[in-house]
């Protein structure tokens, strides 16, 4: 098993029981939310140099689900985190590459802390979850915004869109997934090349709506 595999092995095995989760259906499946507080788990077992200790705090500020803090267990002190991503695989795998490619060959990263929320079990088949950030977009400008006619929800790996009060399905479509894109882009362009690739691997990077309101007629 690699080293992704293994991690993702020991998410699985440290995953809580599941939380106060809200499952939505929606176009591209079904859509689950956590109502639950963000958890932050030291599953490391390293000293870490200054500059890791500085990005643990960091790290430890945001506490935006899904996120993943990879370090240089050797003498290297480097650190790479990320936060706020709609799934644990993908905020680990992109943090993992990123640091991989930075302390170069021959030397290994290894996971040390993960943001998830409260309660989070691994989930099978075709089930989109929504980290933190999207998580209260979507609990609170969506669909707090129903009442006020059309409405669509979009996310990507990375990031999300909202459209409420559109005149018609189509346009609050467009709108959310106008935002969507946008927002997406600019994360990409704030990760490592290395992240970036992870990202787009198998459209991740491609926003698709997720949810849609049609008010009553």
């Amino acid at each position: 098993m690699g080293r992704i595999g293994q991690v993702a092995a020991a998410l699985a095995l440290l995953a809580g029981s599941a939380g106060a989760e809200e499952i939505h259906r929606g176009p591209a499946g079904d859509v689950v939310i956590y109502d639950t507080p963000p958890r932050l788990m030291i599953v490391g077992n390293v000293t870490l140099g200054p500059e890791e200790v500085q990005s643990l705090v960091e790290f430890q500020g945001l506490r935006d689900y899904y996120g993943a803090l990879v370090v240089d267990p050797s003498e290297g002190d480097y650190a790479y985190w990320t936060s706020g991503y709609q799934s644990p695989e993908v905020a680990l795998e992109v943090a993992y590459r990123s640091c991989l490619a930075e302390v170069g060959p021959g030397r290994t990263c290894v996971l040390f802390a993960r943001v998830d929320p409260e309660g989070w079990r691994p989930r099978l088949g075709n089930v989109i979850t929504l980290g933190g950030p999207a998580s209260e977009s979507f609990r609170g400008f969506y669909q707090g915004g129903l009442d006020l006619g059309f409405a669509a929800f979009a996310a990507s790996a990375v990031s999300s869109g909202t459209a409420i009060g559109s005149d018609s399905q189509a346009a609050a479509e467009t709108a959310a997934l106008d935002e969507c894109e946008n927002s997406t882009r600019d994360a990409l362009t704030q990760m490592t090349t290395a992240g970036r690739t992870v990202a787009r691997q198998n459209g991740r990077h491609i926003c698709r709506i997720i949810s849609v309101h049609v008010p009553n007629q």
